[in-house]
């Protein structure tokens, strides 16, 4: 039999106590490997209240879904691998941090509003659900080819769904064929009848 001192069991009660009530006020989306619909709402919420970018129409709330079933698959985390719920590529963070629009038109509001000095970011951060949100909204910013990626985030389920594909996607292999529209919307469907999607953001 192990025995616990009562002022251990008073200090666990403390840090439980504390994470719950970070949870509860908004920090699940800045937990390393937090994963959930709950984290992932308030991922997006955040950002969505920060006003750095312009509507995105619950698009990233969707990409979310596809790219990782909100960090339920267990590739999400895998070893070696840090782009988080967005699975954004180590090579996709860089340009990120490097390209000259995201240098003048994103960062000085990512420092402003969020506090947050995007080239001092590491890659092993986006394991944060917040921080992969931001690299992905950072990388849609910044991808200008093909043409349709320099308009704005289609307001469609069906236009996001090519949108995804082409702009988004590449040649990034998950739990769906990534390159195929159809497979868009077939994992949101999926996810609707399964009830997975606990939100009305869909």
């Amino acid at each position: 039999m192990v025995l616990i001192s009562t002022s251990a069991v008073r200090a666990l009660g403390v840090v439980w106590v504390y994470c719950c009530v970070g949870l509860i006020n908004g920090q699940a989306d800045l937990v390393t490997n937090g994963s959930g619909s709950f984290t992932i709402e308030s991922a997006v919420n955040r950002l969505n209240r920060a006003r750095i970018f312009s509507d995105d129409h619950q698009f990233m709330r969707r990409v979310a879904w596809i790219m990782t079933k909100d960090g339920g698959d267990p590739k999400t985390f895998r070893q070696g691998y840090n782009g988080g719920i967005w699975q954004i590529d180590k090579d996709e963070f860089f340009l990120t941090q490097t390209n000259p629009v995201a240098i003048r038109m994103y960062h000085p509001k990512i420092q402003s509003k969020l506090g947050i000095s995007w080239p001092d970011v590491h890659w092993s951060d986006l394991r944060k659900p917040f921080y992969s949100l931001l690299a992905a909204r950072l990388k849609l910013a910044i991808t200008t080819s093909p043409g349709e990626c320099r308009r704005p985030i289609p307001t469609t389920t069906p236009d996001q769904a090519s949108y995804f594909a082409r702009c988004f996607a590449g040649r990034k292999v998950n739990t769906v064929n990534t390159r195929n529209p159809q497979a868009f919307l077939m994992a949101i469907s999926q996810c609707q009848r399964a009830m997975a999607c606990r939100t009305n953001t869909f």
